[in-house]
């Protein structure tokens, strides 16, 4: 499963085929967790919704050798853990601000055998002012973590020319709509919107890609959109 999968395409990471009894194994885990990674009703079909949904995702993402990526809010590990064992020359930080959760996903990550993860228990928009973190990942991924523009906003910290992949549900394209308008303001491109096939439940890509430094008008940007997300005042 591990082996050197190096593409001829700018040196990035071909996807190394996972087994099914290790996607199984993973499925199992959260499903069985003393904490709700997933909802009550989806323990039974952790596999078929979860995992695999995060299986096609992998097969759209492309890191780079050695490159550092971030999943951010991983909740139980998806679709961080299965990144990390697609790519494992790149290096995946699973964060998350729930610490029981992230304890759950560190003895998850070690079961597995999967030694490029890092998880981190924290709040994005805290750590996009620590020279550890802000502007250093190559790209972040997130999934189902909140409304679309918070969460380009708080991945946007965390990037600089990186790229921002949020796995959304049905109504990507009006979030995309709504997000629009913010992106001078966040510093990034245009998204563009790609439909995943093979998933059960159906599953969109949104894709961005930060423009250098965050602009000066980024943290007051951020600020609004959590506020709104948060039911404040915009």
């Amino acid at each position: 499963m591990w082996g050197d999968r190096m593409s001829a395409d700018g040196g990035r990471i071909a996807p190394v085929p996972l087994a099914d009894a290790w996607l199984d194994r993973l499925a199992a885990m959260v499903a069985d967790a003393p904490v709700n990674l997933i909802s009550r009703g989806d323990r039974t079909k952790s596999r078929s919704v979860h995992v695999d949904e995060c299986v096609a995702v992998a097969q759209r993402i492309r890191p780079a050798r050695n490159a550092s990526w971030l999943d951010l809010g991983t909740g139980g590990g998806l679709p961080g853990l299965v990144l990390a064992a697609t790519f494992p020359e790149a290096h995946w930080t699973l964060l998350d601000a729930r610490n029981k959760k992230i304890v759950l996903v560190r003895r998850f990550a070690d079961e597995l055998g999967l030694e490029n993860v890092t998880t981190l228990h924290g709040r994005a928009e805290e750590l996009a002012s620590d020279p550890a973190h802000g502007g250093r990942y190559a790209g972040v991924v997130s999934r189902a973590v909140g409304s679309l523009a918070p969460t380009v906003a708080l991945s946007r910290g965390l990037v600089e020319d990186g790229e921002i992949v949020a796995i959304r549900g049905p109504r990507a394209r009006a979030e995309v709509e709504s997000l629009v308008r913010w992106c001078d303001d966040l510093g990034v491109t245009l998204p563009a919107v790609e439909q995943i096939s093979g998933t059960i439940r159906p599953t969109w890509l949104v894709r961005l890609r930060g423009r250098g430094p965050a602009p000066a008008r980024f943290p007051r940007a951020r600020t609004q959109l959590l506020q709104s997300a948060r039911g404040g005042t915009r």
